[in-house]
């Protein structure tokens, strides 16, 4: 029996050689024969005490065979030794990662006793100098340790496991991830579809790849969206593989058609906007507005130049949901902040009169308003549509506010408001600010 494994032994049943686990648990390395008495400066303790210290047991057993009350009383006896804070910790991951092949509760139990619920950590998600003690169990285990995690047993601690568990076992499992999002709050999606993605993107087998997607699609656009699902198509994607219709059988395959036209869309984004437009035309009518959504997706974020011809081409189809989109809006603000604020401003107000676009009219104007408050109020009355117009002069009262402090200039631009239930609107927008800013009662 060699030196590693005396001294395991003799620690699992000597707890005053409790050191010894740390000696047994840390990577071997070339030294001493058993006997020669060296001493560990950290400790104290003497590999030839510890040694000694198992050699009356009747019965030396390989760690491989210990039971998980075994693990426990070496586990206490780690606590107890004189080890530094970086020897405990690097001892106590091997012993847990050794315990939890044979017992995982008993394990997992054993290192959420310790402190992990600091007040740095408070998402208790990310950081837990335990934790990679259980990633190979978690990845050769996948369905047992969830179970484990979602039984209730762990309380608030059980974010921190799921989320462990997903860096663990995720993107070695991605289908078993893919089945488990229903089950898992909007904090983990992120990380779950990221494992996913990782899953995804280690495979070379086509066949596996379509069955990721094919799990994902399979779940509503609250929990995979189309553009989340187009980041799992197939590079190739042509015009032709979009005009196949759904199967009624496969009630996936209708999301996965939309997420290959968003590909589709974002490859197609490279090209100039009057090729684009001409292969458009052979995209089905139900799958352009994903198309288009790739396209502006895919554009440079600093061109304005290639992202205008884009955006009539989704006016044309109809598509307010790709104009009215948040991405959509922050990049009119960008183009808006480094060229021309009115030329974006007299865009936005030239859209036909669509509710979708509200939030689109008073980001697209608010550059403007900000950089130029005075040609601002010369250049809102002429605004062709009456809905427009009336929004304009609302962002104007806004800006005037919070921007300048300004209420003569809110008030000239309320007054100018022509729909009652608008006016009404803006004019709580106003009382909303008088409040905030009101002097405090002493």
């Amino acid at each position: 029996m060699n030196r590693r494994t005396i001294i395991l032994l003799g620690a699992s049943h000597v707890a005053a050689a409790a050191v010894g686990v740390f000696f047994a648990l840390r990577p071997a390395a070339a030294g001493p024969a058993p006997g020669d008495g060296v001493s560990n400066a950290s400790s104290g303790a003497k590999v030839s005490d510890i040694s000694r210290g198992a050699a009356g047991l009747k019965s030396l057993r390989p760690v491989a065979s210990w039971r998980s009350a075994e693990f426990r009383r070496a586990w206490k006896a780690v606590r107890t030794a004189g080890l530094t804070t970086p020897e405990r910790l690097a001892t106590q991951k091997q012993l847990l990662a050794e315990w939890a092949k044979r017992d995982l509760t008993s394990a997992l139990d054993a290192a959420l006793e310790e402190a992990w619920d600091d007040d740095v950590d408070r998402d208790f998600g990310y950081v837990w100098p335990l934790g990679e003690a259980f990633s190979d169990v978690f990845a050769e285990q996948p369905e047992p340790a969830w179970d484990l995690i979602e039984g209730g047993r762990y309380g608030v601690g059980a974010g921190m496991l799921r989320h462990l568990w997903l860096s663990s076992a995720g993107a070695r499992h991605p289908l078993l991830v893919a089945s488990k999002l229903a089950d898992l709050s909007w904090r983990f999606r992120d990380s779950a579809l990221g494992a996913c993605s990782q899953g995804f993107y280690s495979t070379t087998d086509e066949a596996e790849r379509t069955e990721i997607l094919h799990a994902l699609a399979v779940h509503p656009e609250d929990l995979v969206s189309v553009e989340r699902l187009a980041g799992f198509v197939n590079s190739h994607v042509q015009v032709e593989d979009l005009q196949a219709s759904p199967d009624p059988a496969d009630p996936a395959s209708g999301r996965v058609r939309m997420a290959k036209a968003w590909h589709w869309g974002m490859r197609m984004s490279v090209t100039q906007a009057d090729e684009l437009e001409a292969a458009l035309d052979e995209v089905p009518a139900d799958l352009r507005v994903h198309a288009l959504a790739g396209a502006v997706d895919g554009l440079p974020y600093n061109d304005g130049a290639l992202l205008f011809p884009v955006l009539e081409l989704a006016a044309n189809e109809g598509a307010w949901e790709v104009i009215a989109d948040g991405n959509t809006i922050q990049r009119l603000q960008y183009a808006a902040r480094r060229s021309d604020p009115r030329a974006v401003a007299e865009w936005v107000t030239g859209l036909p009169p669509e509710p979708a676009l509200y939030q689109v009219i008073h980001r697209g104007v608010e550059p403007f308003f900000q950089r130029d408050m005075q040609g601002a109020r010369d250049w809102i009355g002429t605004i062709e549509e009456p809905i427009w117009r009336d929004h304009a002069y609302g962002e104007y009262s806004q800006q005037a506010l919070n921007g300048r402090k300004d209420p003569v200039a809110s008030r000239w631009a309320l007054d100018r408001i022509q729909n009652p239930e608008f006016r009404a609107k803006a004019e709580g927008w106003r009382r909303d600010w008088e409040k905030r800013t009101a002097p405090k009662a002493k």
